[in-house]
């Protein structure tokens, strides 16, 4: 999505999530609890002349450290783990992030990039529905992502992992009470497992908002650097796409709107 929508900053700033320890020379008497208690082995030296030190890129930041030493030689520092942005964008605004190298993706990025959608939409007077692109699976990006919204979009396709990944985000949305639609891509490719699909929507409580077929006009358009709806917009697959955005409009209650591209995006960066 960010190559695609070409985003111009407006605003950016630092991302800190996490935390990482450090041993303070000074208080340390070398007792080696730190190094027992460490589940990620990230204490290093004290064997010899050097004092130990914790190697930042092994520490998971959990504090068990930090609870055990006598001597309270344990120090806790934040870290940056990332930027997020507030961008204009050819069809709107975006609200997104990256994060560096190595870093991983949480439920507080997730939030940040929310929260700031959900201020700065309101201040420029837009009154749309704000679509957020959730990480794939089922963790703690994907339930910050899920939580509190009106419709989970849950795209899928027929293999047996999608088919397997569609029970459990179901199960997620299910426990959380966040209504559900399916849309089955590239649904002409397994037709006995995209009827599974069709029946395992069905019997999750979940509305199946439509199917697309496999369609290399879809390559053409990234290539391109459009949607398919910009780039070839009386295409079959774009007329599809419409009949779905009007059915997502539908389940959510707002007027009904057959133009996309009428709506802002807020979209959280896995990498």
């Amino acid at each position: 999505m960010h190559l695609l929508m070409e985003p111009q900053v407006i605003h950016s700033d630092v991302f800190t999530g996490g935390r990482v320890m450090a041993i303070v020379p000074e208080l340390c008497v070398r007792c080696g609890k730190c190094a027992e208690i460490c589940q990620w082995q990230a204490v290093r030296g004290g064997d010899g002349p050097q004092s130990p030190w914790i190697d930042e890129q092994e520490c998971e930041g959990c504090g068990a450290c930090l609870l055990v030493c006598p001597k309270g030689a344990i120090a806790e520092h934040h870290v940056d783990n990332g930027r997020w942005y507030w961008s204009q964008i050819r069809l709107g605004f975006m609200s997104h992030a990256t994060l560096e190298p190595g870093q991983e993706n949480s439920g507080k990025l997730v939030t940040l990039v929310r929260r700031h959608a959900a201020e700065k939409m309101p201040a420029r007077n837009i009154d749309k529905p704000i679509i957020l692109d959730g990480s794939p699976g089922t963790g703690c990006p994907v339930i910050a992502s899920v939580g509190g919204t009106r419709l989970a979009v849950i795209v899928t396709e027929p293999t047996v992992s999608g088919c397997h990944d569609l029970q459990r985000i179901l199960e997620l949305t299910g426990h959380f009470k966040v209504p559900s639609g399916v849309i089955i891509n590239k649904a002409d490719l397994n037709h006995a497992i995209s009827q599974t699909i069709r029946a395992e929507t069905l019997k999750r409580g979940a509305v199946l908002l439509g199917e697309l077929p496999y369609d290399t006009i879809v390559i053409d358009a990234q290539q391109a650097g459009r949607t398919i709806l910009e780039y070839a917009p009386d295409s079959v697959i774009a007329g599809q796409i419409q009949s779905i955005w009007t059915a997502i409009i539908d389940q959510i209650g707002l007027k009904n709107s057959t133009d996309p591209n009428e709506y802002c995006s807020t979209i959280q960066n896995k990498d």
